[in-house]
């Protein structure tokens, strides 16, 4: 199934269910403590938090940056810096056990809409001391596990409460699919009800393609492909490195979709980072970057920002010839010294 068809049968889904769709707000983070948006619930961190009370079902799929996992970025086939988050979102509608029930219901009716086998392929994590969610699994006849870590915290740490986990497990891999947390709390301590909880999830629709289209790791689905043609690189570049690229590649366009380019503010620092890394693993495995940067729907962005790390890397070039001069080799301290002081990479300092 392809991430359009997804995403359509998605919000088909929840405005059956009488949730209104929320269109995805930018990469750009409206919260102050946040660069950019890293998951869906935190454009709603004020409906979490009780500081906006306007009761609500609301399902989206918003567009996320995280840098986080930067080093997993490629390897471990299921982290990203852009990704997709699918939500579902209930602020204040019902009670306990009615938000529970409607909310685990509404994620299994949506996982069985896109494989109606799921449900022999997932299980569930619940608290020990969730009764309610308990309950609801059970009447829907669903595996599950007791976790007593199932336990979540307001972004702000003011409101707690408990989290159901969807997991999806085959032969090869078994992975958290989607997170349904409940803040029901009115304290970090579990200890003053919300007569009306707050629900909301999230799950990376990377994800949930590769359980579609019954893939062992996300790079492998139909989402990729268009990166990895723009990169044409399979045969010369280890597998890894390969969705690395093509990683930040796709993040490079989404950003500069958003007009978030290369330049000296932290957001534009973040592109030109991801970028430079690009062209460094490209340069390294000597592939012809400027084929590549052709390629792209913003050549020219990516141009620019290519001719200026050439120059910066000319500039390094000399340094190196500099500190190597009289010794043939560079030290571990030159070494540092290119890193630290003039952004020399170091798989390029090591080649």
């Amino acid at each position: 199934m392809m991430i359009e068809s997804v995403k359509n049968e998605f919000n088909g889904y929840f405005i059956e269910k009488g949730y209104s769709i929320r269109e995805s707000k930018g990469l750009k983070a409206e919260n102050p403590n946040l660069l950019f948006n890293i998951s869906g619930g935190v454009v709603f961190e004020d409906y979490i938090e009780g500081n906006k009370i306007d009761p609500m079902k609301v399902a989206s799929i918003q567009k996320c940056l995280r840098t986080d996992s930067w080093d997993k970025i490629g390897f471990s086939g299921k982290h990203h810096l852009f990704f997709e988050m699918i939500g579902h979102f209930s602020f204040g509608v019902a009670d306990e056990y009615d938000t529970k029930y409607y909310f685990i219901e509404d994620s299994i009716g949506f996982l069985l809409r896109i494989d109606n086998s799921i449900k022999e392929k997932i299980y569930l994590t619940v608290h020990p001391d969730d009764d309610v969610s308990g309950d609801v699994i059970r009447f829907f006849d669903l595996d599950y596990v007791e976790n007593k870590n199932n336990i979540t915290l307001s972004p702000q740490r003011t409101r707690s409460g408990y989290r159901v986990e969807i997991i999806y497990k085959n032969n090869q891999r078994e992975i958290e699919l989607w997170n349904l947390v409940f803040t029901q709390y009115a304290d970090p301590f579990l200890k003053k009800p919300i007569e009306k909880i707050i629900a909301d999830s999230g799950m990376s629709i990377e994800r949930l393609l590769s359980v579609t289209e019954e893939k062992n790791n996300n790079y492998e689905c139909s989402e990729w492909l268009e990166y990895i043609n723009i990169l044409d690189c399979k045969e010369f570049v280890s597998r890894e490195h390969l969705y690395k690229m093509a990683d930040l590649l796709r993040t490079a366009i989404e950003l500069f979709k958003e007009n978030i380019l290369p330049g000296k503010k932290v957001e534009n620092y973040v592109s030109r980072k991801i970028l430079r890394e690009l062209f460094t693993l490209l340069i390294f495995y000597k592939l012809d970057v400027d084929i590549v940067i052709s390629r792209t729907p913003f050549s020219d962005e990516f141009k620019k920002e290519y001719e200026a790390f050439k120059k910066s890397l000319e500039r390094g070039a000399q340094i190196i010839d500099r500190l190597k001069k009289g010794k043939g080799f560079l030290s571990p301290r030159d070494k540092e010294l290119l890193r630290g002081s003039y952004g020399y990479p170091d798989m390029l300092i090591s080649r």
